[in-house]
């Protein structure tokens, strides 16, 4: 039952404008980031999870479960990074996420990113460079 309730609210789309997605961020209550498939993914940070970290909304990660953005992730309480080989986690996961979001109990909202943020970045950045 639950398999079926959560397929009829999922959407999956093509490629989106920038400027649309700012609204879909705020019709969502997940988002996903794939990082399978690239080479050197443990090490691959893409600005897109920035993006994300900046929404708190929860991020499920499917990618290499060591690399860098799993730490991020982790770190910053945002959400997990799952091997893509491992469908019964992603799987449990999402129903975790979606009967907190049925229930409409607040989702806890992830901390510590803000030094992730652009502007964190930057001040680390003037920081270093003084």
């Amino acid at each position: 039952m639950k398999d079926e309730t959560l397929k009829a609210i999922t959407t999956f789309t093509s490629t989106i404008p920038h400027k649309q997605l700012m609204k879909l961020y705020g019709e969502s209550a997940i988002l996903l980031l794939v990082l399978t498939g690239y080479k050197d993914g443990e090490g691959f940070l893409p600005g897109k999870l920035f993006e994300y970290l900046a929404t708190g909304l929860p991020v499920l990660g499917v990618g290499p479960e060591q690399g860098d953005a799993a730490a991020l992730l982790k770190t910053t309480g945002a959400g997990v990074m799952i091997d893509g080989e491992k469908t019964s986690t992603i799987k449990t996961f999402l129903l975790q996420k979606f009967e907190v979001w049925q229930q409409r109990e607040s989702v806890a909202q992830p901390t510590g990113f803000g030094e992730y943020s652009r502007r964190g970045i930057a001040k680390a950045l003037t920081d270093l460079l003084r």
